[in-house]
């Protein structure tokens, strides 16, 4: 796991977004982060269906970016089942721009979190993580992504604190 068992692991995502414009331009920024693979909606809350129909309802209504700072495939029984493949397809589906892994996306391994990439289509990303045998990094560190006329780049760190 590149080193990261003894550390706690928490990710984020940075929004870098340089424009010049004669007028005001609106986007809206929707992240998540600690679905903790919840598929299925309980007590009225959370659950991918509901997501994925609000993330589309604010989409409709004007240029928005998506993203998630992980923790997105488990540890929720259901999403293990498949390493998390159901909950990316249904990310695919919300039209997600790029998510950060967290410790629970990083603990399937490396090898399950690249498939799911693979599947995702938007990218996972970490700028700040490197191999020890000076390899290329698991995971790209940043994206430009084109939402409507508006060009974003977006740079994603896994933060690392030390556990107790």
């Amino acid at each position: 796991m590149m080193g990261l068992a003894r550390w706690g692991v928490w990710a984020g995502c940075l929004l870098i977004c340089s424009c010049v414009w004669a007028e005001d331009r609106q986007l809206t920024v929707i992240h998540s982060n600690d679905i903790y693979g919840q598929l299925i909606q309980r007590d009225g809350r959370g659950g991918m269906a509901a997501r994925v129909e609000m993330i589309r309802s604010i989409t409709r209504a004007g240029p928005a970016l998506v993203l998630d700072a992980g923790d997105v495939l488990g540890p929720n029984g259901l999403s293990q089942l498949d390493q998390g493949a159901t909950m990316i397809a249904a990310m695919r589906r919300a039209n997600y721009a790029a998510m950060v892994p967290g410790n629970h996306d990083v603990s399937l391994g490396w090898d399950v979190l690249k498939l799911r990439g693979a599947e995702a289509g938007f990218p996972m990303l970490v700028a700040n993580i490197s191999r020890k045998d000076s390899g290329p990094p698991p995971l790209p560190g940043h994206v430009m992504v084109q939402v409507g006329d508006l060009s974003v780049g977006v740079l994603g760190v896994l933060g690392l604190g030390e556990k107790e």
